[in-house]
């Protein structure tokens, strides 16, 4: 039984550590959140959707102060900090616990912290969705982009194509939700620790 509480306990750094990763990938500035291309094979073009704005080849139009979509984008990368800063917490406290006694309360906070972590993930991914609303307005509004999404369904479908464009989430976003998913693993893995008295320093000494 003492294999199955360290295993607990090694689980609950490795899954920590993923999202860790993830979560620092899907923040890096160069990291797009979303592509609008062509599907003409005659015209090249697409556009992604960054940190800090709008990217066509090299060319970057920032977003405003006031932007929706960058408030759409802001407001996911919030929730993936505090991701990543409870599943740091949570890392470090399992590492302790793997070397030295742990009071219940430490062990809970693991726990608290997973589900933190998985809640903030999945409140990323989600509220992401609002972006294609958010970029239309910001169209409306007069932002500098030389696309034309007139009589097409971007405006109301997260992902899509027709004959002219296409649309859909890219790598930040498909890793946050790869994230959210092995949050929930990473929530398992800590309830694992503190059902049981023993775990990582407990079972090796």
């Amino acid at each position: 039984m003492g294999h199955v509480h360290l295993l607990g306990g090694f689980l609950t750094l490795l899954f920590s550590a993923a999202v860790i990763g993830m979560n620092v990938y899907a923040f890096l500035q160069s990291t797009p959140w979303y592509e609008i291309g062509t599907n003409s094979q005659l015209v090249d073009l697409h556009f992604d959707f960054s940190r800090d704005g709008v990217i066509s080849g090299d060319t970057l139009t920032e977003w405003d102060g006031d932007s929706k979509t960058r408030t759409v984008i802001y407001t996911s990368f919030a929730f993936v900090i505090i991701s990543f800063i409870f599943a740091v917490l949570g890392l470090l406290v399992t590492g302790v616990g793997m070397l030295k006694h742990l009071h219940k309360h430490s062990r809970k906070f693991i726990l608290v912290s997973a589900i933190i972590t998985l809640i903030s993930n999945v409140l990323a991914t989600a509220l992401f969705v609002r972006i294609n609303n958010a970029f239309c307005d910001d169209i409306e509004d007069g932002l500098a982009v030389n696309i034309n999404l007139k009589g097409t369904d971007f405006c109301s479908e997260f992902k899509g194509e027709d004959s002219v464009l296409y649309w859909k989430p890219v790598i930040g976003w498909i890793i946050t939700l790869v994230a959210a998913i092995v949050s929930l693993f990473f929530t398992i893995a800590a309830a694992s620790i503190v059902r049981h008295k023993k775990f990582g320093y407990h079972v090796i000494h």
